[in-house]
C-alpha cells in the first residue's frame, strides 16, 4: 500500500489486505476465517469532503457479499497535528451507533513533537472529542515510530481480543432427555473433562439442577460467524422418581432465559434418550414444550441422540428399536427437520460427540448482536446507520 509522510490523505482508493497468519495463530476462536483490514482515504481532505469521503466508503462496503460483519473501527488520529476536524463527527458517531463494537484509538507520529505536549494533547483528546467513545469501551493505542510493526500488530489484537469478548457469538445448547439416559457422561465426552457429575444407577438422575458446562480450549467453528464459546446446560432428567418432570421443564427454562438476558445466543437442544429403557416419555409433548418455550430462539434444531445401543443384546435389537421411535414417538420431530444420532456406547471418541454439536452449529441461525436499537455488527446496520 502507497505511504506518504505528508499531512494530505495519498490513499485514494480503498483497499483490503488478509491480517498475517501469525497475528491469527493468537486467535483460534476465528477458526478458518478471514480478517481483513481495509485501508480507507482521510477525512479532511482536499480532493474530497467528509460527506463524499463516507459515500465512497460506503459504496466499497457495499459490494462485499454476504455473511461479511464488521469486526471493529480503528481510528487513527495525528497527534502531531493539533487540527481535530473529522475528530467530533466520527467520535460521535462511534459513540451512538457502534456500542457493541470494539474500537481502536490509535494515535500516530508521536516523535514529531515533545512528550509533553503528546501527553496535553491526548488528555484532552480523551476528556473531550474521544470520551464518550472511550466511556463505551474504546481503547486507546499508541503506535510508536521506533517499532511500527509490534505497535501495529498490538492494535490488531487489541481489537480482536475486544470483538472477541463483546461481539463473537456465545451460545446455549440445554441437553435435556429421561433420567439416566447419560446427559451428563454426553457433556463430558464433548468437553473432554469429567466436570458433570454421573452416576451409573440406571433409571436416576443424579443432576438436581441446572448447571453449565464449556471448555475454553475447544474451538467451534460457523460459516458466517465467531463463536466465542457454547455452554451446554445439564438438566434434570424426565420421568425422574424424585423430580417432577413440570419441575424438570420450570428449571431448564428459567435457567436458558438467564442465559439468554446474559448475552447467549440460543443455538438448539440436545434430547437424549436411552435405548435400553422401556419406559419411553411422551416425546410430543415434550416437542411441545421445547417447540413453545423456545422458538423464538431456534428450538427446531433440536438433536435426538439415542445411548447405549450397545448395551442390549445384539446389534439387530438396537437398530430395531432406534428404528420404532423414529416411526412412532419421535416421528413429530423428525417431521420438524429434527436429526438423529445413536451412542452406542457412552465412552465413544470426543470427535464422533462432537460431531453431534457441528450438525446443531450447522443449522444455527446468527441472531443481530446489539446493545440498542441502532447499534449493529451487522455490515449492513452499520452502513445504514452512518452513511445514509
Amino acid at each position: 500500500m502507497e505511504v506518504d509522510d505528508c499531512p494530505e490523505s495519498c490513499t485514494m482508493i480503498i483497499k483490503k489486505v488478509v491480517v498475517n497468519a501469525t497475528i491469527m495463530k493468537q486467535f483460534p476462536q476465528f477458526n478458518g476465517h478471514r480478517v481483513l483490514l481495509v485501508d480507507t482515504p482521510g477525512f479532511n481532505r482536499t480532493e474530497a469532503s467528509d460527506s463524499e469521503t463516507l459515500v465512497q466508503i460506503k459504496d466499497w462496503f457495499t459490494g462485499l457479499p454476504n455473511g461479511c460483519e464488521l469486526g471493529g473501527v480503528i481510528f487513527l488520529h495525528d497527534i502531531s497535528n493539533d487540527r481535530v476536524t473529522g475528530i467530533n463527527f466520527v467520535g460521535d458517531s462511534i459513540s451512538r451507533e457502534f456500542a457493541t463494537l470494539s474500537v481502536v484509538l490509535g494515535f500516530t507520529k508521536g516523535a514529531k513533537i515533545s512528550s509533553q505536549k503528546i501527553t496535553h494533547r491526548i488528555d484532552n483528546l480523551k476528556e473531550g472529542y474521544w470520551k464518550d467513545v472511550i466511556v463505551n469501551g474504546a481503547i486507546v493505542e499508541r503506535i510508536d515510530h521506533r517499532n511500527d510493526s509490534e505497535s501495529a500488530r498490538a492494535v490488531i489484537q487489541a481489537i480482536l481480543r475486544a470483538y472477541l469478548d463483546k461481539c463473537a457469538r456465545k451460545i446455549v445448547i440445554p441437553v435435556v432427555g429421561m433420567a439416566g439416559a447419560g446427559k451428563s457422561t454426553l457433556i463430558n465426552t464433548i468437553l473432554e473433562t469429567q466436570n458433570a457429575e454421573v452416576r451409573r444407577d440406571n433409571g436416576k438422575t443424579c443432576t438436581r439442577e441446572t448447571k453449565d458446562y464449556t471448555s475454553n480450549n475447544i474451538f467451534w467453528y460457523h460459516r458466517s460467524c465467531i463463536i466465542h464459546s457454547v455452554v451446554f446446560v445439564d438438566t434434570p432428567g424426565f420421568v425422574d422418581p424424585i423430580a417432577f418432570d413440570a419441575t424438570v421443564h420450570s428449571k431448564s427454562t428459567e435457567h436458558a432465559d438467564k442465559l439468554a438476558a446474559a448475552g447467549f445466543d440460543f443455538g438448539g437442544v440436545i434430547y437424549v434418550h436411552d435405548l435400553t429403557s422401556e419406559n419411553v416419555p411422551d416425546a410430543w409433548s415434550i416437542f411441545l414444550y421445547l417447540f413453545e418455550k423456545y422458538k423464538s430462539r431456534g428450538a427446531s434444531n433440536i438433536a435426538i441422540v439415542a445411548t447405549k445401543g450397545g448395551n442390549l443384546r445384539d446389534t439387530a435389537t438396537s437398530t430395531q428399536r432406534l428404528k420404532t421411535l423414529e416411526k412412532n414417538q419421535w416421528k413429530q420431530f423428525i417431521l420438524r427437520n429434527s436429526q438423529v444420532f445413536e451412542v452406542e456406547k457412552l465412552g465413544h471418541p470426543s470427535i464422533q460427540a462432537r460431531e453431534i454439536v457441528d450438525a446443531i452449529l450447522e443449522r444455527y441461525q446468527p441472531t443481530r448482536k446489539s446493545s440498542t436499537d441502532n447499534g449493529s455488527t451487522s455490515l449492513w446496520a452499520w452502513l445504514r446507520n452512518t452513511f445514509l
